[in-house]
């Protein structure tokens, strides 16, 4: 029985730093467990990947090239020191989601290279109309999304992009943890840009079906179609009412908003899709055709009368514009039919040239 000294052997042993006889080896330290989220969520952004590729090339007309794709589990804390200070950011939330949910960051630099390359010209930095016009690449991102979940029988209902210039540590990250995919960005000789998007949890499992899809409240007009689908009287209207209970219509959580894609013609429509666009076409759109546009001091708008001319910024003989709902979508030139004034369409503006008249 030891009287409670240490013996030489267990002092050398203490000074070796080597655990005395009567202690038990310590557990190893186990390394944290992967997500599996994570390791079923990463087939998803390599699909949509080129799609995004795609749709940078239609928007800038230059190569470009997604590399280097790098899927994980992160946190706010661990996303900001991968953040540049200042970041262009989208929040690109689907609708019942959490706001934030759905994010697209930017380095400042990348989205200058973006919008130069949209506009074919040189910016000074970042301005309000250089993240509209980069919100048309983020609309097309996040249509992409929606087109490969559609492919998976999973509904998703893409909202409005917002977008600004802020300081990373000032941005509304997910809460909790949450999927980060970053991409390398190549364009047509910027080799230096970054593209990170955020998934949070609540969306990556709903795009693995995993998860439930936030419940829409019917509308008045389901109500509607509900009423009118129920036999008027008798054993018919039993049968009926037991039918419309066991409907998917009647059953909130099955219902998803509608998904619209860009409009195209219908001539190369199938009928059941042609039938669909038909409850559209009775719709009323305000078309304007502008010969020009001017401004003016207020005291020479003041100093106006009969027999002013005002100049406009269109020359004699130059397409006038042709605009639905405000936005220009062709050119033409004046005719008259009869004693009529008219435009004869000459040119459909391409996705390009709208977006260089957002800029």
């Amino acid at each position: 029985m030891s009287d409670g000294s240490l013996s030489q052997e267990e002092i050398d042993a203490l000074l070796q730093g080597v655990p005395s006889f009567d202690s038990k080896p310590a557990a190893a330290k186990k390394a944290p467990a992967a997500s599996p989220i994570k390791d079923e969520f990463e087939r998803i952004p390599r699909k949509i990947q080129d799609d995004y590729v795609k749709n940078l090339e239609t928007l800038t007309g230059v190569s470009v090239a997604l590399k280097g794709i790098e899927i994980e589990e992160a946190d706010s804390e661990s996303v900001l020191t991968k953040l540049p200070d200042e970041v262009v950011y989208f929040n690109a939330s689907f609708d019942g989601f959490e706001k934030n949910s759905h994010l697209y960051l930017f380095s400042k630099e990348t989205a200058r290279v973006i919008a130069e390359k949209m506009m074919g010209q040189t910016l000074d930095g970042i301005s309000e109309a250089t993240v509209s016009a980069i919100g048309e690449v983020i609309n097309l991102f996040n249509s992409a999304v929606v087109t490969e979940m559609e492919k998976e029988s999973v509904s998703l209902t893409p909202g409005a992009v917002t977008g600004s210039l802020n300081l990373s540590g000032s941005v509304g990250l997910p809460k909790g943890s949450f999927i980060l995919v970053s991409y390398d960005l190549k364009i047509n000789g910027f080799e230096d840009g970054k593209l990170y998007e955020l998934y949070a949890d609540s969306v990556a499992e709903v795009m693995l079906r995993k998860g439930s899809a936030p419940s829409t409240q019917k509308s008045s007009l389901e109500d509607m179609l509900n009423m009118n689908a129920q036999p008027a009287s008798g054993a018919g209207a039993n049968a009926g009412q037991t039918a419309a209970q066991n409907s998917p219509v009647n059953q909130v959580g099955a219902v998803h908003p509608a998904v619209f894609s860009g409009l195209t013609d219908v001539s190369g429509l199938s009928p059941a899709e042609q039938s669909n666009i038909s409850l559209l076409m009775d719709v009323y759109m305000e078309m304007t055709v502008e010969l020009g546009r001017t401004k003016r001091l207020i005291k020479d708008i003041l100093q106006m009368g009969e027999g002013t001319i005002i100049a406009l910024d269109k020359l004699a003989g130059e397409p006038v514009d042709i605009l639905v709902n405000h936005k220009l979508i062709a050119k033409g030139e004046v005719v008259v039919i009869d004693e009529n004034f008219g435009v004869r369409v000459t040119e459909i503006i391409s996705p390009m040239e709208r977006v260089s008249d957002i800029m």
